[in-house]
């Protein structure tokens, strides 16, 4: 598939998918504007090249999590999320959905039910989903002038803004509650 001209591979049969995840002869390439991120943010998770420790090291912790077995364990939960989302659509057929928020919330519950056998319910209550994408829009300017080909912004700058900012509130907040 042609997909802004880029040509992608996209596989569903069983047989096929056992074939390309076969690591011996398939590795993990790190392109732009991943690989831009990784000039400020180091080896890591997603950066790391599959030859690297510390993507042997996120690869033998997260494996177990995601095997067919695991996964297996996890659809039901999985679905009944899924189902959650579909319910409410169809309890708000009238109003507009706003599919970024509810995705939003399916992967919240999905992981919460999943990984840590946590409900927030937040499909079926009226409360805010997290709004991560904020924090995205803030940090795109970091990641889009390296992925633009400029000068990327010192890594220590880049973590230690919104450290400070949430250690500033957070002293705050406890400052005037301890004078209450």
């Amino acid at each position: 598939m042609d997909n802004a001209g880029q040509e992608d591979v996209f596989v569903y049969d069983p047989d096929l998918v056992a074939e390309v995840c076969d690591e011996t002869r398939f590795g993990k390439p790190i392109l732009p504007p991943l690989s831009h991120v990784r000039d400020y943010a180091g080896a890591g998770l997603f950066t790391a090249h599959d030859d690297e420790d510390a993507w042997g090291m996120a690869h033998r912790i997260l494996m177990p999590a995601f095997s067919q077995r695991a996964m297996k364990g996890y659809f039901g939960q999985m679905l009944e999320i899924a189902q959650n989302l579909v319910g409410k659509w169809e309890r708000e057929q009238a109003r507009l959905v706003k599919v970024t928020d509810d995705y939003t919330r399916l992967t919240l519950d999905t992981i919460a039910l999943s990984g840590f056998g946590y409900r927030f319910d937040s499909l079926s209550t009226r409360c805010h989903p997290p709004r991560p994408h904020r924090r995205r829009r803030r940090n795109r300017p970091a990641v889009a002038r390296p992925a633009r080909g400029g000068r990327p912004l010192p890594a220590g700058r880049l973590r230690l803004i919104p450290f400070t900012v949430a250690r500033a509130r957070f002293r705050t907040r406890t400052t005037e509650s301890t004078r209450k």
